[in-house]
């Protein structure tokens, strides 16, 4: 590569009409110079990090899912029946709309 001085002084040179020989080798390029080594470790351990916090993630939401299917599984639902204790005058009412319960009403049984 050429840097910028030098390709003007070589373009004034040839606006002037003067003969130009150049010489191409392979060369390096030398990242040395563009990019310093804490730059390097900030990406590279900002990546690291990044890479660590999706992995949590990732695992406390398949947990979380995994919960989520147990706790639906232990669930139960029954239809209460005529002479069942949930229809006796001393039991409890329904804690959402605090009534008692009925024949033929679905009832579904938290674990809590």
């Amino acid at each position: 590569m050429i840097p910028e001085p030098k390709g003007r002084e070589v373009v004034s040179l040839l606006e002037r009409n003067v003969t130009v020989t150049m010489t191409i080798t392979i060369g390096t390029r030398n990242l040395q110079k563009y990019v310093s080594r804490t730059s390097v470790v900030f990406v590279s351990i900002s990546f690291i990090v990044l890479m660590i916090i999706s992995l949590a993630w990732l695992v406390f939401y398949y947990i979380q899912r995994f919960r989520y299917a147990n706790a639906r599984d232990r669930n139960q639902v029954r239809t209460i029946r005529k002479g069942d204790q949930e229809t006796e005058a001393d039991f409890d009412n329904c804690a959402v709309c605090i009534e008692g319960y009925k024949a033929n009403d679905v009832v579904r049984i938290l674990p809590c």
